[in-house]
């Protein structure tokens, strides 16, 4: 195995958090990070008015493609004013582990039949 495949999949082998975080009573956002959560909670309080509170995290080597997909699956609740901050409903809150599961097995499944989804 050369050094540069064994590099690529040490690197993708890296776990990070998916995390839902709600500020206020309503707005919530989906993120990664690599670092413990309650450090970036922190930087996100840092110039935010609302408290910031940890309701789910899920942790994965696919943190990141994690997230685009629930971005993606959740595009219709985006706030209008940031990116990454959703107003959600209770079910998609409840079933927030099970939305990482479900992108989780496809993006593993991708990775082992398709040579092109790297």
């Amino acid at each position: 195995m050369s050094n540069l495949k064994k590099h690529k999949m040490s690197k993708s082998l890296t776990k990070g958090f998916v995390y839902l975080l709600v500020a206020g009573d309503e707005l919530y956002k989906i993120g990664t990070t690599k670092k413990p959560l309650k450090e970036r909670v922190s930087q996100l309080q840092t110039g935010n008015p609302f408290p910031i509170k940890i309701i789910k995290s899920y942790v994965s080597p696919q943190y990141k493609r994690i997230e685009k997909y629930l971005h993606n699956v959740f595009k219709s609740y985006r706030s209008r004013n940031n990116g990454e901050w959703f107003h959600l409903k209770e079910h998609h809150i409840f079933q927030f582990e099970e939305y990482c599961k479900k992108a989780e097995t496809a993006i593993e499944y991708l990775l082992d039949v398709n040579p092109f989804f790297n």
